[in-house]
This record gives structure tokens, C-alpha cells and sequence, in this order.
């Protein structure tokens, strides 16, 4: 345990066997509505080995690391083989700044009788550009209340590969909840039953700006790509959803929901394509356009009992034109795919008269 102690780095160590955690360090005098009097700096845990470190408890579970209030740290390229508890797991409210988690392998129990799957990677209340990348885990990320703090955003969460095993396991692969100013692009996310779940954390705080792009999502048939249950100016644009019950379900709860766009998606071998349920609170200025619907059953279903209100626009329905890639990249467009200079232009690079449709761009030169 390393408390209120700055420039801590951990490389290079095997941890094995040990109950409740294998690190943990912190700041001090926090929780989580209250940041910590002052943070820690220059924290660096790499290239570690962590194996059977965590622990389940009443209420609560531990996992091989917890951090919390942290500034500017790293934690990477570690491995976690974990038989009871979490990954790398929030203490003491998180608080994070500028903290970097990226390029670890963790597995964790897919099955918990408390959280339904133990959790492969938890921040709580991140701001000022964190970064979640590059990790490959057989469970959920989840990243609770945040909001940019002066950076451009609160947290990236880019390029992971999360792969669920949908026998096992009901959770979504990365949860959302209350929280602002988040991107989320180039995930693989494959068997989970929510891929991207987007929830309220505490009563009246929803999420706010959520940018999701180029992400590929799907192989769970009775799965969703994209649910949102609490929002505000979420764009949903380039994603590839695939296999799946419902590529993008949008249902009211306690919060009202506004300004969702859903634009230049691929929806492929579906039974629903965008499901929006108003029932006791409405959905305003949902932005549906530029889609192509392939194999799907029903490519829009209103199934509130209040009327959604929306704008849908230009949607494409036919075969898809995509090379299903058994390694790397999900699905690729054919040369001849319908999606290719389809989509609208919503700020993200292309190349070509126009966007791509889907996760993946063609650039032919």
C-alpha cells in the first residue's frame, strides 16, 4: 500500500496469491462526491504480472490494483489473470486527471453472483484527458461520472478489444454513467449483451456530449450494440453493429433524452435496427440518417407510448458489401459495397467524394 506518496513506480514485479489487492495506491481524505485535498503524481505501474490478487466480499469486491487520486499516472502492458475479483479497480472515489490506462491483458471471473461479471477496468469521477486504450479483457469497463476539467475531454476509450462470452456473462462490455465529454472509437466489442451501455449513475445525472465512432460491434444475437438510457448530445456515427437483436435502442427512464444522432452506421444481420421507447419521459431531436440497413428485419421500430421525435433521413437498405475477416478488423468493405462515399460528413477525416458508411474507411491511393 503506497499512500499520499508521489513518483511510485511499479515494473517488473510478479504478484501471486494475495487477498483483496496486490497494490493499492492512493491519495488521502476523499470519496466519491468529494475530491481528494491534494492528488498524487508521477505514479507508473507497468509490465507486471498480477495472479489471483482480488477477492469477493459482502457488497463489494477487491481486484490485483486500485488506484485513486491520481494525476498524470500510468498504469500499462500489464498481465492480470484473476480468479475472484476486478482488474484495476477505482479507491476512494477515483478522481482521476490525465491518467493513462492502456495496453494491459486482464481476465477476470466472467460469471459473479454481486455484479453479474467481475469488472475488468473501473474509474470513477476522470477528467482532464484520461485515456483507456488499447487493453484486451474478457469483461466490462466502466467508467462512472466525469467531465473534462479544463481538458478537451474527461476520458478517450479507444482501440480495446473486449470479447465476452454470452453463455457466461449479461453485462454490457463498457459502461457509461453520468458522465460528460467522452469519445469512445476503434473498440472491437464482441458477445456482450449491451456493447455500449449509457446509464444514469446517480438520480438526475445522465451523461452529457458522448462522441461513439468507428467502433464494431456485435456477435450476440439476443445482444444490443449501442443502449442508451440516459443522454444528451450523444452522436453515434461510423460504428459497424452486427449480429445482433437491436443495433441501437434508445429507452427513457427517470431523465428525458435529447439530441441523440445516429449517422453513417452499418446495421447487419439484425432484427432491429434502432429502437426508440419513449414511455415516461420523451425523446427529442433524435438524427437518424445516412444508414444502411443489410439483413435487417425491422431497420426502425417506435415502441414508446410517447412519440419520438426524430428526423429520418436517407437511410439505404441493402446487401452491405462487407469481407468478414476471421482476424484484425471485423468487417472490411468490398470494393463494390454500397457504403463506400455514402455517408454525411460529421467532422471525422475520409477520403474520397464522402464518408464511408461503417467503422472502416476504403482509401484507395
Amino acid at each position: 500500500m503506497f499512500r499520499n506518496r508521489s513518483s511510485v513506480t511499479i515494473k517488473h514485479m510478479v504478484f501471486t496469491g494475495i487477498e483483496a489487492a496486490a497494490l493499492q495506491i492512493t491519495g488521502n481524505g476523499s470519496d466519491e462526491k468529494v475530491p481528494p485535498k491534494h492528488y498524487i503524481t508521477g505514479t507508473e505501474i507497468s509490465d507486471n504480472s498480477f495472479t489471483n490478487c482480488g477477492k469477493d466480499y459482502v457488497g463489494w469486491s477487491g481486484a490485483c490494483v486500485q488506484i485513486g487520486h491520481l494525476r498524470g499516472g500510468l498504469v500499462s502492458g500489464n498481465i492480470i489473470n484473476e480468479d475472484q475479483g476486478g482488474g484495476i479497480k477505482q479507491w476512494a472515489g477515483g478522481w482521476f486527471e490525465g491518467v493513462k490506462v492502456s495496453d494491459n491483458i486482464i481476465n477476470v471471473p466472467a460469471r459473479d453472483k454481486s455484479w453479474g461479471a467481475d469488472i475488468s477496468i473501473e474509474l470513477w469521477n476522470v477528467g482532464a484527458d484520461c485515456e483507456v486504450s488499447n487493453n484486451v479483457t474478457n469483461s466490462w469497463i466502466s467508467i462512472v461520472r466525469g467531465e473534462s476539467s479544463g481538458g478537451i475531454r474527461s476520458v478517450k476509450i479507444s482501440g480495446n478489444k473486449i470479447t465476452i462470452d454470452p453463455q457466461l456473462n449479461n453485462k454490457e462490455a463498457l459502461e457509461l454513467a453520468g458522465i460528460s465529454d467522452v469519445e469512445v472509437t476503434k473498440n472491437d466489442i464482441r458477445g456482450a449483451k449491451f456493447g455500449i451501455g449509457l446509464w444514469e449513475s446517480v438520480p438526475g445525472r445522465g451523461n452529457a456530449r458522448i462522441a461513439i465512432h468507428h467502433n464494431i460491434i456485435g456477435g450476440r444475437l439476443d445482444g444490443e450494440g449501442v443502449r442508451v438510457n440516459s443522454g444528451n448530445q450523444v452522436t453515434i456515427d461510423n460504428n459497424t453493429l452486427y449480429d445482433l437483436s437491436k443495433g441501437l435502442g434508445v429507452f427513457t427512464s427517470k431523465l428525458a433524452i435529447f439530441g441523440i444522432r445516429f449517422v453513417n452506421n452499418i446495421v447487419l444481420d439484425t432484427e432491429y435496427g434502432i429502437v426508440p421507447i419513449a414511455n415516461g419521459l420523451p425523446i427529442y431531436n433524435m438524427i437518424l440518417s445516412n444508414n444502411l440497413f443489410s439483413n435487417v428485419r425491422f431497420p426502425t421500430e417506435d415502441w414508446g407510448k410517447l412519440k419520438t421525435i426524430y428526423k429520418n433521413a436517407a437511410a439505404i437498405i441493402g446487401e452491405a458489401g462487407v469481407m468478414n475477416l476471421a482476424d484484425g478488423l471485423k468487417y472490411k468493405l468490398s470494393s463494390d459495397s454500397p457504403a463506400i462515399d455514402r455517408g454525411m460528413d460529421v467532422g471525422y477525416s475520409y477520403c474520397g467524394r464522402a464518408p464511408e458508411i461503417g467503422a472502416v474507411e476504403v482509401c484507395t491511393n
